[in-house]
């Protein structure tokens, strides 16, 4: 996460659904959200690169969460919902089915992913929140971006 934390901060979190499972990150390194972006396939990509898209005159390269992660294989259309990321100035947008909405938490409710989840399913998360929403899977940027 790229953020210092105090005992008494607190963390913004945009929270969205992908394969049935609830992700999130720092709203810091959001820089947008956008519905009915067209992919465009990139020939010889790694499995997990769903394509580039064109977000205001800007290319982006896609990420799929579900090949990424070893999740069912998804298929998903020429036109998706993307939330665009920053990660120590690096920019790639990440498919999603719907965005849940942002919250706003404590540190201190983010608990270590390593005591939750498989050594497999921490591989791109830091930390895991287990919110009203239900348990969301805080995302490690930086390890997703240098996949």
């Amino acid at each position: 996460m790229e953020s210092t934390s105090t005992e008494n901060s607190s963390i913004q979190l945009l929270v969205w659904a992908f394969n049935d499972t609830l992700f999130g990150v720092n709203m810091e390194n959001c820089l947008e959200t956008k519905a009915d972006v067209e992919i465009f396939p990139v020939p010889y990509a790694k499995p997990y690169i769903a394509g580039i898209a064109n977000l205001r005159g800007e290319i982006s390269v896609v990420y799929d969460l579900g090949i990424l992660l070893k999740q069912k294989k998804r298929t998903f259309q020429n036109r998706e919902m993307i939330v665009r990321l920053k990660t120590n100035n690096k920019h790639f947008s990440i498919i999603v089915d719907s965005i849940t909405e942002v919250i706003q938490e404590s540190f201190l409710n983010l608990k270590n992913a390593s005591s939750y989840l498989s050594k497999e399913r921490c591989q791109f998360t830091s930390h895991v929140l287990d919110s009203e929403l239900g348990l969301i899977l805080i995302l490690d940027l930086e390890k997703i971006y240098d996949a």
